[in-house]
């Protein structure tokens, strides 16, 4: 009998019975783990079809369609009950298969994980060879692991982040070691220009196996260079009164004096009357420091009186004419009652041109003689009523005209 999801492992993935691989009674997480791992090593000719290749737990997480912890505790249950065994940790596992599935082993789930099988003569001979083995790459696992924290101090010495990844990565490169690394930082320290360093660093030691070799051609590199010549003792600058320095400090004038004190000895006067001048009139400036050091880069005095040219304010709008007020107030109102478009197509633009003579009629002017045509016959009574409200008057009417009938 089948179960329901024997199509989750191919028939051809492992050389045992399809019915003993498919059987109901068999307990499945645990036995289909195991089968994949049969399949591995079976399919793999290179491994004598009893052993896998090594593989990390993730890798194997994969192949046997389990997550990594879950494959982890099989993995443990299964070399306790003498199915497989195995040595490394997480990052790489070597996996033996100890007893081929057979029926039997799998007849029923008490005697399948329940008690430990290590009896026969191939389980312990290959437990033998896995230990040996264990041993080895355990004293190799050291030695990298050495050989790794050296070459990270020697990096960290030269001034490079260990926590960087590019540096971990150099470090566990095997051609790297302490020595290569303090000879190449010494050879880029002797080249000019170089402004990343530590990376630069990196960069030689992923690509150049080899220290530098010395130059030998031409002379030194870099040779030493040559004692600078003494420089004649400069004279004392004069210092700023005590008067001047108080009216800096009032003025906000923070850091070095140097500029202000090399303009006082060549023009002491002219220094002394622009931080008066700077002193008197701080209120009105936004930033008097500032102001103060453009003034005494210029080779102006300071004015005798500082006069502020009085704002410009904008002239008011003129007013506008009672009739054409009237008429703005009653578009606003009409452009709320009307449709856009039928608004923007007849009255938008349309402006009061007065009275003609006669202070009850407005004359309005329209865009052409359609428009004069639909606002006098379809939108005359909404107009009018909309007027008279507005200007409070029950006299008041509308004519519409072109633009040529207000020339004329």
């Amino acid at each position: 009998m089948t179960t329901p999801h024997a199509d989750l492992l191919p028939r051809r993935y492992v050389n045992i019975s399809a019915e003993a691989t498919y059987s109901a009674d068999l307990p499945d997480p645990l036995f289909r783990t195991y089968v994949r791992l049969c399949g591995l090593a079976w399919r793999d000719g290179l491994h004598q079809q009893t052993h896998l290749p090594q593989l990390s737990l993730a890798e194997l997480a994969v192949l046997c369609h389990r997550k990594s912890h879950t494959l982890a505790l099989h993995l443990r249950q299964l070399r306790a009950s003498g199915f497989i065994a195995y040595t490394g940790d997480k990052h790489g596992y070597l996996i033996r298969i100890c007893r081929p599935p057979t029926e039997q082993n799998f007849a029923s789930p008490e005697q399948s994980f329940a008690s430990p099988m290590m009896n026969d003569v191939v389980g312990v001979e290959l437990h033998s060879t896995l230990e040996n083995q264990d041993q080895q790459q355990h004293h190799d696992h050291q030695g990298a692991e050495q050989s790794f924290a050296a070459s990270l101090t020697a990096l960290t010495a030269c001034g490079v982040n260990p926590q960087v990844p590019d540096a971990q990565a150099v470090a566990a490169l095997p051609h790297v070691t302490p020595d290569l690394i303090a000879a190449w930082h010494a050879e880029l320290l002797t080249r000019p220009g170089i402004r990343n360093l530590p990376g630069l660093l990196l960069y030689t030691l992923r690509t150049h196996t080899e220290p530098p070799r010395p130059e030998t051609r031409g002379g030194a590199r870099n040779p030493p260079a040559e004692p600078a010549a003494a420089q004649p003792a400069q004279p004392a600058r004069p210092a700023l009164p005590e008067t001047l320095l108080n009216a800096l400090d009032e003025i906000g004038f923070v850091g070095a004096l140097d500029e202000i004190i090399a303009h006082y000895v060549n023009d002491p006067d002219f220094v002394t009357a622009w931080i008066e001048y700077t002193h008197t009139h701080r209120a009105d400036y936004r930033n008097p420091a500032g102001y103060l050091r453009s003034a005494l880069r210029g080779d102006a005095y300071p004015p005798q009186s500082l006069t502020l040219p009085e704002p410009m304010l904008p002239a008011p709008p003129a007013p506008l004419a009672p009739e054409v007020d009237l008429w703005k107030r009653t578009l606003r109102d009409l452009e709320l009652q009307m449709t856009r478009a039928t608004f923007d197509t007849w009255l938008r633009g349309s402006t009061c041109r007065g009275t003609n003579g006669d202070p009850q009629t407005l004359v309005v002017q329209v865009i052409n003689t359609q428009a004069v045509a639909w606002l006098s016959n379809r939108l005359y009574p909404v107009i009018e009523r909309t007027l008279r409200r507005v200007g409070e008057n029950d006299a008041l009417s509308v004519t519409f005209v072109t633009a040529e009938e207000t020339r004329a």
